[in-house]
């Protein structure tokens, strides 16, 4: 239950971000936006029960799975529909990897680390609004030791 509503919560966010990404038109904005988009929908690919994705350093932008994708396996709970939405989500993660690079390059080192600093902040939001309905409806995600 607490990944489905992860997923639909996340869902929410990646739709209204998708929305938003045609009105970006600066690249430094733009960038910024394109990496939380990825980030949320990397996020969301997860939940349905993906491998675990990194993110490209370099090279080929787009997204790569850890592990063996024979092993891929699907969330029980988003069996009826699942697979067609993993496939809509892998399919953004590629087409938001080229994206990313072309915006990339149009910034300078500074501008890059700014925006990147933005799409953190802005995932970190996005990420304490969905534990705090999680919590409100009595699904709160175990807590994990972050300490280093």
């Amino acid at each position: 239950m607490l990944a489905r509503r992860t997923f639909l919560l996340l869902n929410d966010h990646r739709v209204g971000l998708m929305a938003r990404l045609g009105r970006q038109r600066r690249a430094k904005s733009r960038y910024e936006h394109l990496r939380l988009l990825a980030t949320v929908t990397r996020m969301e690919y997860e939940c349905l029960g993906g491998p675990e994705l990194k993110q490209p350093v370099g090279g080929d932008p787009s997204w790569e799975r850890t592990d063996d994708p024979a092993q891929e396996e699907l969330a029980e709970w988003a069996r009826p529909w699942g697979w067609s939405c993993m496939f809509e989500l892998r399919s953004n993660l590629d087409r938001y990897g080229p994206d990313l690079e072309r915006s990339r390059k149009r910034l300078s080192a500074a501008a890059r680390e700014e925006a990147e600093r933005g799409a953190d902040e802005r995932f970190v939001e996005i990420v304490e609004r969905v534990a705090a309905v999680l919590e409100a409806e009595g699904l709160s995600p175990p807590q994990r030791n972050l300490a280093v």
